[in-house]
């Protein structure tokens, strides 16, 4: 088995071995993010989530203090995937299986796509993400938040969205520097590049939030 915070209400249908399938439930304004954490935690593998840019209809006003628009999600079931993987081409064939049935569940929001490298899988929109977008960065060495910093500021500059860093496992990141340089490379890679030089199997969820217009990153240990 390759190695490199739970979001929503998750629930486990245990079904005899012979029977059929072992189903999975999650109960979330994001399914497929919950499923990913799911997923995630019984692989101990990193699988990233990234949101898709919400539409108007996508979301709704929620919370009484502090309104916020949050995804229009609900419950998501799934067969469990096959986790006999040893790659992560064969975790993200699998975790395609799960993308496919969210999707043909016909109750959920957003379209999405696997992709993977030699470090992690990734669940990113189908219609593309803004980690997609190349960076440049000098060659120098950090702090692992200054770095994440920095790559999201040339993500802004690029784009004009803004990408913020949310949480992270803070003594963690202050306490270990890292090498980068990136030469117009998806910031994607570079992030993984960087948190895997930390010499620990981290991941991470993008969420955008609709109201302020801006998605925020947080980075957790793999489970």
């Amino acid at each position: 088995m390759w190695r490199a915070g739970p979001i929503g209400v998750v629930s486990f249908l245990m079904i005899p071995a012979g029977q059929a399938p072992e189903r999975l439930s999650v109960n979330d304004p994001r399914p497929l993010s919950a499923a990913v954490s799911l997923v995630e935690g019984r692989c101990h593998c990193a699988i990233t989530y990234e949101d898709p840019l919400w539409r108007a209809d996508d979301v709704a006003l929620s919370g009484p203090y502090w309104p916020a628009m949050i995804p229009k999600g609900g419950l998501f079931t799934f067969d469990a995937p096959d986790l006999a993987a040893t790659t992560p081409a064969q975790t993200a064939a699998a975790m395609a299986e799960v993308v496919s049935a969210f999707e043909q569940s016909g109750r959920c929001r957003g379209a999405f796509r696997v992709t993977n490298d030699t470090i992690a899988v990734h669940v990113v929109p189908r219609a593309g993400s803004i980690l997609d977008t190349p960076v440049t960065i000098t060659h120098a060495t950090r702090r692992l938040d200054e770095i994440v910093t920095v790559v999201l500021a040339e993500v802004e500059r690029a784009t004009g969205d803004k990408v913020e860093i949310g949480t992270f496992p803070t003594n963690f990141f202050f306490q270990h520097r890292v090498e980068i340089e990136a030469k117009q490379e998806p910031a994607r890679e570079v992030l993984v590049r960087v948190l895997a030089a930390s010499g620990r199997a981290l991941s991470w969820r993008l969420f955008f939030d609709a109201r302020m217009r801006q998605y925020y990153l947080s980075i957790h240990f793999v489970p």
